[in-house]
């Protein structure tokens, strides 16, 4: 081996080593999980984990894979209870109104209602996921997408990825859809 081989580190914390050769590397067909990224050095190849600020803005750059997944046009409202926040990004005919976990939700004038477009956020973890009870949730990136809701009043449910790719709940919000 040689003495640049020697002084490789395999173990950095949010470097994971795919290969450790450049033979290896080229040979190796691997993909990186959400927020990672692949790289090559001269002690191999594999994935690093970004930092949330820049995966956030890597996602939010990126051209939108629907058109309805675009949110230029949207206004940001923030719901911060503990050290959990979740930007939701509102359509002109939506509005928001909260305290704590309690979320109203105004959908004015849209009888199946559009959908409501959001992502989360941690000021102490980097990466949260979120699903729902009593509404349907799809993802795109970082945005998840509330598409269908089945009734005037439903939980969203943060969950934290936690070091060994499992993940335990953090927090919930109870949304409830009102009228004006």
């Amino acid at each position: 081996m040689s003495a640049q081989k020697d002084s490789c580190n395999y173990t950095q914390e949010g470097k994971n080593y795919i290969g450790r050769s450049t033979e290896e590397c080229e040979v190796i067909d691997y993909k990186c999980a959400e927020q990672w990224k692949p790289f090559e050095d001269e002690c191999g190849c594999g994935c690093y984990e970004m930092d949330l600020e820049t995966y956030i803005n890597e996602i939010l750059e990126e051209e939108p894979k629907q058109a309805d997944l675009d949110i230029s046009g949207m206004t940001p409202y923030e719901v911060i209870d503990g050290n959990v926040k979740i930007t939701f990004y509102l359509q002109a005919n939506q509005k928001m109104e909260s305290t704590g976990n309690e979320i109203k939700f105004y959908n004015a004038g849209i009888k199946e209602g559009l959908p409501l477009k959001l992502f989360v956020q941690d000021m102490e973890r980097d990466y949260y996921t979120i699903s729902g009870s009593g509404c349907s949730i799809s993802k795109e990136g970082l945005l998840f997408s509330i598409n269908k809701w089945n009734s005037s009043k439903f939980k969203l449910l943060v969950s934290i990825r936690d070091e060994d790719g499992g993940s335990m709940a953090a927090n919930s919000f109870t949304v409830t859809l009102q009228s004006e």
